[in-house]
């Protein structure tokens, strides 16, 4: 259905799970009593089409993770729109849906990169330490942003377990911390709920203009009111947002800190970029976003006449290009236009800027990374499967998942601009670039997605997976003053 006109047809009672409805134009269109659990109805147009949105109890149709990300209706956008994510759909595509994405969030540090635990222990242990300060006041206002990835150091440290490490909180020690939990997909917020309570608020956002910080504090803690917070945490949630707005993200975090309250941030993000590699960057991305390039024109800008050095700016480039290649092969279109990469040196700039002074600026932490474990297209159709299937895999079927986590051509020439650049094969050793990011290869274990995958057996590109080192930084500010 993707990109084709239908005029005055009816779909009612159909069944349109699964389906891809990208760009299609429904013009006069009825939908009554019908199905479109994990539709893709991004960047469609529908215009005077009839839906079943009565009530959420009465109505027998099904929108559950129907993708409206860029979609238009006519009349009535917005109140169609509301209806609909009350129903279950979602404003953005994502590789994490339903059970297996839910059980994907809880453990993703294990699967999208080893060494990812280092910094992530690094920052954990920032908010541990500043909760040990303030142990003794009657509320700590925590605020998480993204809070869908969550780790489990965290959760652990917040119901009281402290992070493992010595001298770590005694059970029950940090009862006085109250979290106001903010992501734009609150369905992934289960296990928070579970696990704190009372304790536990939640805030949606999406990633236009300001969060409302503010706002948000005053009216979801009504028995203790406070427009303030202790420690706010934003673990990669910065680099969800353009440019512009992750500055003014920083700024709106100072201005709702209390005097001697944190912000602790956790990023992926150079030491610094020259204006013209960030320009080099800037022009290499522009024709992924266009969703238009072809096969061949991806080959010649990307593969054949792009070549990086070992400099820290060629590194970055690449590192960043990756990631923008990444979103292009799986479509995540709102990520590839939004999503702007800072550099350490910017987010210094702005939380001091903002009034904040840095306490830690980390390292960087080395994780390793490899394109075959981000095919999020193959990996949602077999979470699909498995749940379908209560987790078992029929052997004859091992064909069709093995052609999933392959995925599409826009996948294999991801694996291809991974390869070409990290490594030298008339040579059989890395190239330049990929020595200066540590590219070695390594096994992609599908079980740790999930136990059943094991029993797929793949070629060695899997077996032999080259990959690289992306660095992730710890950064904490502290807004000037005393706390009272």
């Amino acid at each position: 259905m993707a990109k084709i006109a239908f005029n005055e047809c009816k779909f009612d009672r159909s069944i349109l799970s699964g389906g891809k409805g990208e760009g299609a134009q429904f013009t006069a269109c009825s939908f009554k009593n019908c199905n479109f659990r994990a539709f893709d109805a991004g960047q469609a147009v529908f215009t005077n089409c009839s839906f079943d949105l009565g009530s959420v109890d009465d109505s027998p149709a099904a929108f559950e993770e129907m993708v409206v990300q860029g979609t238009n209706f006519v009349p009535r956008q917005e109140e169609t729109i509301q209806a609909l994510l009350a129903r279950g759909a979602v404003e953005n595509r994502s590789r994490y849906m339903g059970p297996f994405g839910e059980s994907f969030m809880q453990r993703q540090g294990e699967w999208l990169g080893a060494g990812l635990e280092a910094p992530e222990e690094a920052y954990v242990k920032q908010i541990e330490d500043f909760l040990k300060l303030n142990v003794a006041r009657e509320h700590v206002t925590m605020v998480e942003l993204m809070a869908g990835g969550s780790n489990a150091r965290l959760l652990r440290l917040l119901v009281g377990e402290g992070t493992g490490a010595p001298n770590a909180a005694a059970q029950g020690a940090y009862e006085n911390v109250r979290v106001l939990a903010i992501d734009r997909d609150t369905r992934f917020l289960r296990r928070l709920r579970e696990e704190l309570g009372s304790r536990l608020r939640i805030g949606r956002w999406t990633i236009n203009g300001r969060f409302g910080l503010a706002e948000k504090l005053r009216t979801s803690f009504k028995d203790d009111p406070t427009s303030e917070a202790d420690i706010i945490i934003g673990k990669k949630a910065l680099h969800e947002l353009p440019c512009d707005a992750q500055a003014e993200l920083i700024a709106e975090c100072a201005e709702v800190l209390r005097p001697g309250g944190i912000l602790t941030i956790f990023a992926d993000a150079p030491d610094a970029l020259s204006v013209e590699g960030r320009q080099r960057l800037n022009d290499l991305i522009a024709p992924l976003r266009t969703g238009e390039i072809s096969d061949a024109q991806f080959r010649e800008c990307y593969l054949n006449s792009l070549t990086f050095g070992d400099t820290p700016d060629d590194a970055a480039v690449f590192s960043i290009l990756w990631i923008a290649v990444k979103d292009w092969a799986n479509k995540n279109w709102n990520e590839l236009h939004r999503r702007y990469y800072s550099t350490a040196e910017e987010i210094v700039t702005w939380a001091t800027t903002a009034g904040l002074e840095p306490t830690l600026v980390s390292e960087p932490y080395p994780y390793w990374v490899s394109a075959r474990r981000f095919n999020e297209i193959g990996f949602n159709k077999i979470g699909r499967y498995l749940e379908q299937h209560s987790g078992k895999i029929a052997t004859a079927d091992h064909p069709l998942l093995k052609d999933w986590i392959a995925g599409g051509p826009h996948h294999a020439l991801f694996f291809q601009f991974n390869d070409h650049h990290l490594w030298d094969s008339t040579r059989d050793r890395s190239t330049a670039l990929g020595a200066k990011l540590l590219a070695r290869r390594g096994q992609v274990d599908f079980r740790g997605l999930h136990p059943a995958l094991g029993e797929l057996v793949l070629g060695p590109e899997y077996d032999q997976a080259l990959g690289f080192a992306l660095r992730a930084k710890v950064f904490t500010f502290q807004k000037n003053g005393r706390s009272d």
